[in-house]
């Protein structure tokens, strides 16, 4: 793997590697939304440096511009519908932001 090609990625638990295999599936919610959120990221053309996973509630993913918070306790496709318009919204008023946190009821937004 050639260097910056993947995020560096910091988990809150220890994962015994000596216990899985390559192949192996790794059954950890909060890891299965990282990547989809990773995904959606890079979507709009931005790549992730780093992720963050500190717990169920606290999923960092972080570009070279923007930080994005997200949480596998609360519906994927509502922080989806949120992070989209939330983007629609900044590039017609042409605003820009540093982060974004859609671990709430409403994001949050910091500038």
């Amino acid at each position: 793997i050639e260097k910056n090609t993947v995020p560096i990625i910091n988990y809150y638990l220890n994962i015994p590697y000596n216990t899985y295999s390559t192949g192996n599936t790794i059954d950890k919610k909060d890891i299965r939304d990282t990547l989809y959120f990773i995904e959606v990221i890079e979507s709009i053309k931005e790549k992730v440096l780093r992720i963050d996973i500190a717990g169920y509630n606290m999923l960092g993913l972080y570009t070279e511009d923007h930080e994005y918070l997200f949480s596998a306790e609360r519906n994927r496709e509502l922080q989806l519908y949120q992070f989209e318009r939330a983007l629609k919204q900044f590039q017609a008023q042409g605003r820009t932001f540093k982060q974004i946190d859609f671990r709430f009821d409403k994001p949050i937004v910091k500038f």
